[in-house]
């Protein structure tokens, strides 16, 4: 086999140093890609200083030099003034380094993978009031907020009839930002944000209802504080590797904004949608006003992101299912119905509290 290691070649006429590539040849030294032929120097012919570990200066007795790079492998021990002990001793080097670096990885990879449970406990351990106290500087950016005071004041009665369970634990803040992105989102702190753009995605009051009780179910059950915990260890388990602490444990705008994009495992969806539906029952609702909910947001979703290029609906449903940690639309409705819940309908907004909801921020 043809090794060939990097070197610097100096003809000793002339100052300047040319890129050379360097092999062994019994006990001869070929030294290839100058303009002349391949230079052949006997070992016998050579000396050989070290500069750093296993780097080499060879001379020749014309005052040439050749200055060859330190290389892991056995066909660079062949060199004149190469120690072995200290050849073998690199290579071990760079061997515990890799098993090293493969123990850490596989640390890494066990700890992300146990952060599920330990954040679960770790939420648990928070009480609800705790919770409101600690995360009670956190803020949206003002132009965010919608200033409306009527539209805030019914969609925080609207959100209090709906948790009146869990207003004795800590009382839960229903807020109406103006984002362009129909969504509605539970944040640490015991906090649900609704944008303005789901209100225009919605059709009925009982719609935005049942959105509003899947999210009080996410923060009855502390899947969104628990997500943040989840959010803050492994931030700081890459702390570690990198050295930057800054914001692990920090609820700024930015992360509130991310948050709104959370994707919650399906068993924690699955749970906040059957918690969703019985609260819609005992309210005499329509239990499955969650279901049209989320076929208006999917439908509008689809049409501010269709594909550029044409793909067949059903490939394109597998690749969503696929990439998605959220359980299908369609598994959702079919646990919403396996629950066979009375379809009673009661409006929990008139319709002129609805209509001024949907144009508060105006």
């Amino acid at each position: 086999m043809d090794h060939r290691f990097r070197a610097r070649y100096c003809s000793g006429r002339n100052p300047l140093e040319t890129e050379v590539s360097v092999t062994v040849d019994g006990q001869d030294l070929m030294i290839h890609d100058l303009e002349a032929h391949a230079l052949r120097w006997n070992f016998a012919q050579l000396r050989s200083e070290s500069l750093v570990e296993g780097t080499r200066y060879l001379h020749q007795s014309s005052d040439a030099t050749l200055l060859i790079y330190h290389e892991l492998s056995e066909a660079y021990l062949a060199l004149p003034g190469v120690d072995r002990t200290l050849q073998s001793s690199s290579l071990h080097k760079a061997s515990k380094i890799l098993v090293m670096l493969a123990a850490t990885a596989i640390l890494f990879v066990a700890l992300y993978q146990s952060l599920d449970p330990v954040s679960q406990k770790l939420a648990q351990l928070i009480s609800p009031q705790q919770e409101r106290e600690l995360f009670s500087s956190a803020a949206l950016k003002s132009q965010d907020s919608c200033q409306s005071s009527r539209a805030a004041e019914i969609l925080q009665e609207l959100g209090h009839r709906l948790s009146r369970k869990e207003q004795t634990e800590a009382p839960i803040e229903f807020r109406l930002v103006d984002w362009d992105s129909p969504n509605a989102f539970a944040i640490p702190g015991r906090q649900v944000l609704v944008t303005t753009s789901l209100l225009k995605t919605l059709k009925t009051s009982e719609q935005l209802a049942a959105v509003l009780a899947h999210e009080i179910g996410h923060v009855h059950q502390r899947h969104n504080l628990q997500a943040f915990i989840r959010h803050s260890i492994a931030t700081s388990l890459w702390a570690l590797l990198v050295g930057d602490f800054s914001g692990a444990f920090v609820l700024d705008p930015q992360l509130i904004k991310s948050m709104s994009e959370l994707s919650y495992s399906r068993e924690l969806e699955s749970a906040a949608d059957h918690f969703s539906a019985q609260r819609m029952q005992e309210l005499r609702m329509n239990p499955y006003s969650l279901i049209t909910a989320l076929e208006a947001i999917q439908a509008r979703n689809e049409r501010e992101t269709e594909l550029s290029i044409s793909i067949s609906s059903d490939l394109l449903n597998l690749i969503r299912t696929w990439l998605s940690t959220h359980p299908s639309l369609d598994q959702r409705k079919d646990s919403l119905i396996s629950l066979g819940l009375p379809q009673e309908s009661q409006a929990p907004l008139s319709p002129e509290a609805w209509f001024a909801l949907k144009q508060g921020c105006k």
